[in-house]
């Protein structure tokens, strides 16, 4: 449903623009909010799944995103879209964050792959779908349908969850005593931030400016204390130590570029079809 809502939400970008009056700069924080939400909570949200159970976080993560999903069809202004944006951003976080764990968690070692696969199958699916069911929605009853759509399904989701898994899914990890790193919670999300500031800042002041400058400043340093501390810390947020795998590291490197390149394209793409080629959301 995130997936889904996601691709949706680009396309119908440029229809929003022009039914609130406004331009690229102010309609884009839709997706920056939206975006920026589900990253910096991503881990938090898995952590605290390992601690009071992944199911919990989970179906309660699929409320938020309904909520948030019908009050952005409902949205009167763009700022006020932001805002739905940014809370069904939370809801997201906490279905991603706990959902591949539940995978792994329900299957046995020589299952995992298919079991794997299958999600990723479904997320692939979704991708696709979105953009083209959500062209249709807009041509045929307005952008709002877009958001109204998705949430429905992620209700659908909800009660899906709270029949299929079980009472009790097992998955509070034996480490929940040890507590919530909330240092480690904070830094990684400082350090989000503040790399989200550089890309933000750079067009607007200039890639050489002070703003820019500081910008840079202030990742550099979130980041360093974040190692600093992950490393130090008993229960950290990210267990550093999986780097240590040549494996691992390579492809999630090869993950986030491939994630940088595609969303690029994916934002920009619907303002150039629709008000460069004039080309309308039914095409």
């Amino acid at each position: 449903a995130s997936v889904a809502d996601n691709q949706g939400m680009v396309v119908s970008l440029p229809t929003i623009a022009i039914a609130f009056s406004t331009d690229l700069p102010v309609v884009q924080w839709v997706v920056v909010g939206y975006s920026l939400t589900i990253t910096v909570l991503l881990l938090p949200m898995g952590r605290l799944g390992d601690m009071v159970g992944r199911k919990k976080v989970y179906i309660l993560g699929f409320f938020i995103f309904v909520v948030g999903g019908f009050a952005s069809g409902s949205a009167s202004s763009v700022e006020f879209l932001v805002v739905a944006k940014v809370v069904q951003g939370v809801g997201s976080a906490m279905t991603q964050g706990t959902a591949m764990a539940m995978v792994i968690a329900a299957f046995p070692q020589q299952e995992r792959g298919n079991a794997l696969g299958i999600q990723m199958s479904v997320v692939g699916v979704g991708g696709i779908l979105g953009p083209t069911i959500a062209g249709f929605l807009i041509a045929s009853f307005g952008w709002p349908w877009v958001f109204y759509s998705t949430a429905g399904v992620g209700l659908l989701a909800a009660i899906g969850g709270l029949v299929v898994l079980k009472g009790s899914d097992g998955s509070v990890s034996s480490e929940a005593e040890e507590g919530f790193d909330w240092g480690g919670a904070i830094l990684s999300a400082s350090t989000l931030i503040a790399f989200h500031a550089i890309l933000l800042m750079g067009p607007i002041f200039g890639w050489i400016s002070f703003v820019s400058a500081a910008s840079c400043g202030a990742f550099i340093a979130c980041i360093v204390l974040f190692i600093y501390w992950e490393l130090r810390v008993e229960s950290p947020m990210l267990a550093l130590g999986l780097f240590r795998d040549a494996v691992f590291t390579v492809a999630s490197f090869a993950r986030y570029t491939a994630f940088l390149a595609m969303s690029s394209l994916r934002f920009l793409l619907p303002f150039y079809l629709e008000w460069i080629l004039g080309l309308g959301t039914g095409s």
